[in-house]
């Protein structure tokens, strides 16, 4: 009995010292305008400066940022400009980070019904490098990630209430990014294939984040005279069809049409006389239709972009954000090192589910990895591992039973001899 106590004594400081790091880490951060403060903070920061101007107003003229970013995260920027300075909002990131480790650890007692995987995949969660840097920066992707773990979470569960507040998260998720859709669609995909949801649930998990996208795209219609939940998509999508065409010019990935984000849209805005760009309904009904034009030509090259950015979003490990950081090139080197084994063990534990250890327990969580890897994949031709950070709760998940496996094994065969 003493012993057990010791072991969960033990257990419990070393989760207690990885959050006193990470308090540690965020404090340091918030001195570091380098580390908190990034090309498309300032856009949310801008945003969060007047809602209304930005969001519900029909003679706005600057209409490009408030459509392809969703209101969501900068009201709270907004709220909490009332009452701190800008640095310590990464104050409310640590808050979610941890409690989001508090809902991971649930779902994977859910998913596996064992404590020691259960601390394994907190612990691994805490020391993700991924979600560590993000949580450093002034984005959305703490508080989405969140939301994306918490859908999933009660999910699960399958009772009426639990698929309702399931459908609740992806809702408040839908405010937070602009991909309320891509989850909602995953969430409907598992729902009915593993859980065996009949449509009553389907319809139950769908109603609210329904009602409030078609409310975002009823408002914007209101607003630009064109029904759109977000130009995100379309933005992506004219980038993905521009570099794939510059890739069957020529076969180089550091060309500005695949590299940089608006270089496509630049060009094609070059393209538009004064009155449509002027023009908030025309303007985005042009987008819509230059999104479309080519989106099945050069198939090849598509494939081949894509591939690139499977590869860069599941292995990148954002050395340059790491770089940005207050620490010593010397430990940011160490740092990076340790995100490459990091993620190469997220890779190693992913195939082993997928092609020797058949659990169907995990099929769901190997489903969502996939899935969301290759359509995020699609929309960026050139690869962001940022993309990653929304999924890093699962690769924990898969990782942990793959150590507990291990051990599991490793302490059969000390007991057989």
């Amino acid at each position: 009995m003493k012993r057990v106590l010791e072991r969960i004594k033990t257990k419990h400081l070393f989760i207690a010292l990885l959050i006193l790091l990470r308090i540690i880490f965020i404090y340091y951060a918030t001195k570091y305008e380098q580390t908190y403060l990034k090309k498309d903070s300032n856009h949310y920061l801008i945003l969060s400066e007047s809602i209304r101007n930005y969001f519900f107003n029909d003679e706005l003229k600057d209409f490009w940022m408030p459509t392809t970013r969703t209101m969501g995260y900068p009201i709270i920027l907004s709220l909490l400009g009332k009452i701190s300075n800008v640095e310590n909002y990464l104050y409310i990131n640590l808050i979610v980070d941890l409690t989001s480790s508090v809902v991971l650890f649930k779902t994977i007692g859910q998913l596996t019904e064992n404590k020691s995987v259960q601390y394994l995949g907190l612990v691994l969660f805490l020391v993700n490098p991924n979600v560590l840097i993000s949580s450093s920066q002034i984005m959305t992707e703490s508080l989405s990630l969140l939301f994306f773990l918490l859908s999933f979470c009660f999910l699960i569960r399958g009772d009426p209430r639990s698929i309702l507040i399931a459908g609740l998260s992806i809702a408040i998720f839908s405010f937070m990014k602009p991909m309320g859709h891509l989850l909602l669609f995953l969430a409907i995909i598992v729902g009915a294939y593993w859980f065996r949801f009949r449509l009553k649930k389907i319809l139950l998990l769908s109603c609210i984040p329904v009602v409030c996208m078609l409310g975002v795209s009823y408002n914007n219609h209101l607003q630009y005279e064109s029904f759109f939940y977000s130009t995100s998509s379309y933005f992506h999508i004219q980038w993905f069809n521009g570099a794939s065409s510059a890739l069957c010019n020529k076969l180089d990935f550091d060309q500005l049409e695949v590299v940089e984000p608006g270089y496509v849209f630049d060009e094609w805005k070059k393209t538009l006389d004064n009155e449509t760009l002027s023009t908030s309904g025309l303007f985005i009904d042009e987008l819509k239709e230059s999104s479309s034009d080519g989106l099945f030509k050069n198939i090849r090259c598509k494939f081949i972009s894509v591939s690139h950015s499977i590869v860069w979003n599941f292995f990148g490990v954002r050395s340059a954000n790491w770089s940005e950081t207050y620490l010593s090139s010397s430990f940011v080197k160490s740092v990076i090192y340790y995100s490459y084994f990091y993620v190469l063990l997220s890779a190693s534990s992913l195939l082993y589910f997928v092609f020797r250890e058949r659990r169907p327990s995990l099929y769901p969580i190997i489903f969502l990895i996939v899935a969301y890897t290759f359509i995020t994949s699609i929309t960026l031709p050139y690869g962001n591992a940022r993309t990653r950070v929304l999924i890093e709760p699962f690769n924990v998940i898969i990782t942990s039973c793959l150590l507990y496996e291990i051990s599991f094994k490793k302490r059969e065969v000390n007991e057989e001899h």
